[in-house]
């Protein structure tokens, strides 16, 4: 795709130069000046844009490239995965291999999203991982290194859910390892196009998001210059932010912000930076 610059003044001086010799009148040259500002300056904050690419379903793109396809989004269930279906169809790209939810929620009534998404797997042709299904992918949703929820101990599955999952003893669920095991999963070759989120596609799939964008670096990762909630932000915060405006965590930031401090995650930005490349990203 591409950008236009946004107009300088130099670029208007040069534009009115070569109207005037072409005896435009000069009004006519002050609307062209107008018109080509709008449109450049619109090519320019669509490239540097934030936030869903198709809100009703929170999802966003991390990663496109031949190797590495990474989506994030909110609850799916049924509905939600006919949508993406039609979503991605439109914009002519694959549909996930590897869905991973985060949350402990849709097991029940009154909301069976979780289970929906584990019984359309075969329908839909994607391996399913699930906060009470093998691997066991739950995440906590404030800071994962502050776990404190055994989430076999809140009744979270409902009588058909039990025909299908068990509870574990396990003790506290959710904490940084984890957060590691989803993160490594959503970077592994052998699951591509994937596909990760919670229920609101917000605080655990957000602090999953900003992983993924510490990773890329580069403009993601620069100076802090956003602010929101009296936080300073970079790029990768913000983004966090565009998605989550209302229910925002400072927590959230805080685990990021120690988390990629961890030798785990500088062996992960090493081995995956250069290939998490995306061209409508910075």
């Amino acid at each position: 795709m591409n950008h236009f610059k946004v107009m300088t003044k130099e670029d208007r001086s040069m534009i009115l130069l070569i109207l005037s010799g072409r005896r435009i009148p000069s009004v006519f040259a002050l609307i062209l000046i107008l018109a080509l500002t709008f449109i450049s300056s619109f090519s320019y904050a669509s490239k540097k844009s934030f936030g869903p690419e198709y809100s009703s379903l929170k999802f966003g793109t991390l990663s496109y490239n031949d190797r590495f396809k990474i989506y994030r989004s909110a609850k799916l269930g049924k509905d939600g995965l006919e949508d993406l279906k039609s979503y991605l169809k439109r914009k002519k790209m694959p549909f996930p291999k590897t869905i991973i939810y985060m949350n402990k929620g849709g097991y029940k009534f009154p909301f069976y999203f979780a289970l929906e998404e584990h019984f359309k797997s075969n329908d839909y042709g994607y391996d399913f991982f699930h906060s009470f299904g093998p691997g066991r992918t739950y995440v906590d949703g404030y800071n994962p290194y502050q776990a404190k929820s055994d989430i076999d101990k809140e009744g979270q599955l409902g009588r058909k859910a039990r025909k299908h999952f068990s509870y574990e003893d396990d003790g506290v669920d959710g904490g940084v390892e984890n957060f590691k095991k989803v993160l490594e999963m959503v970077l592994d070759e052998e699951n591509q196009p994937v596909l990760f989120h919670c229920w609101g596609g917000r605080h655990r799939t957000g602090m999953i998001a900003m992983a993924i964008r510490y990773i890329q670096g580069g403009n993601w990762v620069g100076k802090k210059k956003y602010e929101s909630w009296g936080m300073r932000l970079n790029a990768a915060e913000y983004e966090y932010y565009k998605y989550n405006k209302a229910l925002y965590r400072k927590d959230n930031i805080k685990f990021i912000r120690e988390f990629v401090k961890e030798p785990f995650f500088q062996n992960l930005k090493n081995q995956y930076s250069s290939l998490l490349v995306d061209e409508r990203n910075f």
